[in-house]
């Protein structure tokens, strides 16, 4: 869910397909709280989407340059101080958002739920959210943990083993799905593990598929239009709800449907004209996607119906536009890993 700056040089459909991500995943919550975007009922496996790019990007962008533990762990470091300016504001609106339910009448449960959050650390309550103040944080928590285990661990794998180990959580996650009924996994205590597999089979096969690339190079021909790689994740993720078994459309979107399409989408080009537009998309997406929750539970307390969404999507995008503009000197900045020596490899991230 964030970006990677680095040495390398960028995809901005990438970039777009963030964005967009970030967008439907917000209108799914819209449409949860107040019954508008109905055919997104299903955009929260565009989660399953960033996993899947984010283990793509770290792979081509910086895992070549992690050479030691000491290495590993600057990596670690770097991705967390990345994380954390965006969990601490998404923790801060959802704690005034909190205090607003209760009337401040909790506040001592209100400032230990601050600071878990804020330093994600889950909440030990069985059945309930991993992060009260901001539900979505859940899945920032695992993609740093997929991060760690990216440099300590999975970095080590050969392409074959990789692969392996995708095809078995592929079929461990589609266990889940079939045990849930459902693929909305890893935000609630009672699903920890299903999350885990969650996450680990996407943002491995997002490794594998970056090892193939860096293996075989660059596409040299293309197989569908840019704007049609770009937007047929989410032309497909609104069938599923015409499908009478959907637990089974969102598996086969899951492990199926995100990986094909995301294969087209590395395969093409935009313009370069669209690429200012894209980059923005990029930027902006980290952010919205942090923040976007606690800002319409604000939204539900004081609006009603069309108010409820127009203030929510508005006021996200523009919190988000700021959060972006302040964390773009940050984000510029090499990671720690960036600094260890290393072969030169090519690659786009």
């Amino acid at each position: 869910m964030t970006n990677q700056t680095g040495s390398t040089a960028r995809q901005p459909l990438l970039d777009g397909m963030r964005g967009i991500a970030a967008f439907c995943v917000m209108l799914g919550h819209v449409r949860f709280n107040t019954g508008y975007f109905q055919p997104l009922e299903f955009s929260y496996l565009f989660v399953d989407y960033f996993f899947l790019l984010s283990g793509f990007v770290l792979t081509l962008g910086v895992e070549h340059k992690i050479g030691s533990r000491r290495a590993a762990w600057g990596f670690i470091k770097a991705r967390a101080v990345r994380f954390w300016p965006m969990v601490v504001a998404g923790a801060l609106i959802g704690a005034l958002v909190y205090g607003m339910k209760t009337d401040w009448s909790a506040i001592s449960v209100l400032l230990f739920l601050l600071v878990t959050n804020a330093f994600m650390i889950p909440a030990p309550v069985h059945g309930r959210s991993l992060f009260e103040l901001n539900v979505p944080q859940w899945s920032l928590m695992y993609e740093l943990l997929a991060n760690v285990a990216h440099a300590l661990v999975l970095r080590h794998l050969s392409e074959a083993a990789l692969l392996r180990t995708a095809i078995v959580l592929g079929g461990l996650l589609a266990f889940w799905i079939t045990v849930y009924g459902t693929n909305d996994l890893g935000a609630m205590t009672s699903n920890v593990p299903a999350g885990l597999t969650r996450v680990g089979f996407a943002y491995v096969l997002g490794i594998w598929m970056a090892r193939r690339r860096l293996r075989v190079g660059e596409p040299t021909r293309s197989f569908v239009p840019w704007w049609v790689a770009l937007l047929l994740p989410v032309a497909l993720i609104m069938l599923i709800p015409g499908f009478a078994d959907r637990a089974l459309a969102e598996m086969i979107f899951a492990i199926a449907v995100i990986p094909l399409t995301f294969a087209l989408l590395i395969n093409e080009k935009a313009p370069a004209a669209l690429a200012p537009v894209l980059s923005w998309m990029g930027a902006l997406s980290f952010p919205l996607y942090a923040i976007h929750q606690p800002i319409l539970s604000f939204a539900t307390i004081q609006f009603d119906g069309i108010w409820t969404a127009t203030f929510a999507i508005s006021a996200s995008v523009a919190l988000a536009q700021v959060l972006a503009i302040t964390i773009e000197a940050r984000r510029k900045k090499p990671l720690a890993a960036d600094k260890a020596p290393a072969p030169a490899r090519n690659a786009n991230a």
